[in-house]
């Protein structure tokens, strides 16, 4: 009986020893090392994602700096060509002003046309009044001849015509506006020294009368100037 209490006791005495080898329990040992394990890959991911985030906001970051810079530098391009095109235009316009003044100072003055020149008493209107349509007509039996009379009025001057046996000719030229010139620019209000610088000097003050190669020419003065002009067939 003493002997089987001993080996009980030493049997307790392996037991414990054997524990206190062993550390602990080791369903307690696998627990805290999984735990261990789950925290350390916790930890990595936790890692490796603030990596990634800070990655992504780096890059972010280049491209909005690149992007700015990029806008900066075409912003600036786009200033500098529509300067540019300006600055061409302005030339472009100031050249084209000089051109225009140069022509201007070298180009010859326009003589006065002499409408005398276009328009001869007995001649055929028909050329005239085809190129100059700015006109009224007016047509009546003629008292002169066995045909018709027609008055053709311009805005500075009336035409006096007959048409006899199907021909029609210019009858009188009758100047009132100012629009109009004849010889040496003599118009409807030039001065009195015009005409007989003109056609030479008058003996009546009021109607200068001149017989010339286009026919009666009379030139009307009233206070010195010219009022009205009149050339009809010679007499």
């Amino acid at each position: 009986m003493k002997k089987m209490q001993i080996s009980a006791a030493v049997l307790s005495l392996l037991c414990a020893a054997a524990l206190t080898a062993c550390g602990s329990d080791p369903i307690t040992a696998d627990s805290t090392a999984e735990t261990t394990a789950v925290a350390e890959t916790t930890a990595e991911t936790e890692a490796e994602t603030t990596a990634a985030e800070s990655a992504t906001t780096a890059a972010t970051t280049t491209a909005d700096a690149e992007s700015e810079t990029t806008t900066s530098a075409e912003d600036e391009t786009t200033t500098t060509a529509e300067e540019t095109t300006a600055t061409e235009a302005e030339q472009t316009t100031a050249a084209t002003e000089a051109s225009q003044t140069e022509a201007q100072a070298t180009e010859a003055p326009k003589a006065e046309t002499n409408l005398f020149d276009e328009l001869k008493i007995g001649s055929d209107p028909a050329a005239y009044l085809a190129a100059n349509t700015n006109y009224s007509r007016r047509e009546s039996d003629s008292c002169i001849v066995n045909g018709k009379d027609v008055t053709y009025t311009f805005a500075d001057f009336r035409l006096e015509t007959v048409i006899e046996n199907g021909a029609e000719r210019i009858r009188i030229i009758d100047i009132t506006g100012s629009g109009v010139a004849v010889k040496d620019g003599l118009k409807v209000g030039s001065k009195a020294a015009d005409a007989v610088q003109a056609y030479g000097a008058a003996s009546d003050p009021d109607c200068y009368t001149y017989q010339t190669a286009d026919g009666k020419l009379e030139i009307f003065i009233e206070n010195d100037t010219v009022t009205e002009i009149v050339l009809s067939p010679a007499s």
